[in-house]
């Protein structure tokens, strides 16, 4: 036979089975399907480069000369880890470890501390004397928010409140990490203007929300530091996408191949 023939055949085959008849079977527990649909959507945006922001590796961006880039994980998530069966989550934080290690910020500011899972990683991948400063709004305060608060992250809020710990709190040099409460809409941000090299926005998700922060992060901001975004691209967080795609219009944004990390740096 043929071999483009039998490669056309086999193409189909896996089509067929992997796309239709294999899916029915998570037709009993709606969650999974749910999310089989979301996550197939996400990859084939990013598999056929359907994203709207340019596809680049930070190291890439950053023209790195070395072979080799060292960065430290951990894996101490209370059942919300990243490394698992959705690969985009494990090219995000390798690739926010990547970033601290290329940018070595002595000072990093979060909006969305969640269970400290980015934070806890870093505190492993910052200089000795580095600080982070991670805000995140207190207990019971989803329904009081100045702006709009997409309905997925209050999903995540409920679950974080039966937390007792941030994975943050069993590192060895935790008095580098400040933990913050407040609305980020309301927030003070004026003792951090023109301090901060990194800036990792991970909080409401909402289009007003990622707005708002990304105008704070460029006050906070040194020049050169760089802007981080997460869940771009991934379906129902669809307010970071629809902000980050009218910013790029003038400006030069990057999104991490396979993952949900976008980025810029500040000029």
């Amino acid at each position: 036979m043929n071999k483009y023939i039998r490669y056309f055949l086999l193409t189909t085959k896996f089509f067929l089975l992997g796309f239709n008849l294999n899916s029915l079977r998570l037709l009993t527990n709606f969650r999974r399907m749910l999310k089989y649909v979301f996550e197939n959507t996400f990859v084939f945006n990013a598999m056929s480069n359907n994203r709207s922001l340019r596809q680049k590796n930070i190291w890439e961006f950053k023209k790195l000369k070395k072979d080799t880039l060292d960065i430290t994980l951990g894996n101490m998530a209370k059942g919300n880890s990243w490394f698992h069966g959705v690969t985009s989550y494990a090219v995000d934080i390798i690739s926010l470890c990547a970033a601290c290690r290329i940018y070595k910020p002595k000072r990093i500011f979060e909006i969305g501390t969640y269970i400290g899972y980015s934070t806890y990683h870093f505190a492993l991948n910052i200089e000795e004397d580095g600080k982070i400063f991670t805000l995140d709004l207190p207990k019971e305060s989803k329904d009081n928010t100045k702006l709009n608060i997409h309905f997925t992250t209050k999903l995540f809020i409920d679950r974080k409140n039966k937390f007792e710990q941030y994975d943050f709190d069993k590192l060895q040099n935790k008095e580098n990490v400040v933990q913050l409460f407040g609305d980020s809409a309301t927030f003070d941000f004026r003792q951090f203007y023109n301090s901060i090299d990194l800036f990792f926005i991970d909080g409401a998700h909402s289009y007003e929300y990622v707005k708002n922060d990304t105008e704070v992060a460029l006050k906070c901001c040194k020049k050169g530091g760089l802007i981080l975004w997460h869940d771009y691209g991934r379906i129902g967080f669809n307010g970071v996408a629809k902000f980050l795609v009218e910013f790029s219009i003038d400006k030069e944004i990057y999104v991490v191949p396979g993952g949900t990390l976008a980025y810029m740096e500040v000029e």
